[in-house]
């Protein structure tokens, strides 16, 4: 994949998702996941530390967060 394509594949998720999660699991623990895109909405980025079961499980986590500050509410201890 080219650095462009994979630029494209950014700028496709904020549109769609109003950010793009970057999952970083290189073999050293603890894993995390950040957002990107999420300054212009938010004023700030996420960041998820820690081991997480499965990449859907992250996402479905990260998104409870997002829509949670989307909302104006707190985050609730629901994970």
């Amino acid at each position: 994949m080219t650095r462009s394509e994979f630029l494209e594949i950014i700028k496709n998720n904020i549109n769609k998702n109003d950010y793009h999660l970057a999952l970083v699991n290189g073999g050293q623990n603890p894993e995390f996941s950040y957002s990107i895109g999420l300054t212009e909405k938010l004023g700030y980025e996420l960041i998820i530390a820690g081991g997480f079961i499965s990449i859907k499980d992250n996402e479905s986590i990260f998104r409870y967060v997002y829509e949670q500050l989307q909302s104006g509410s707190t985050v609730d201890s629901k994970w």
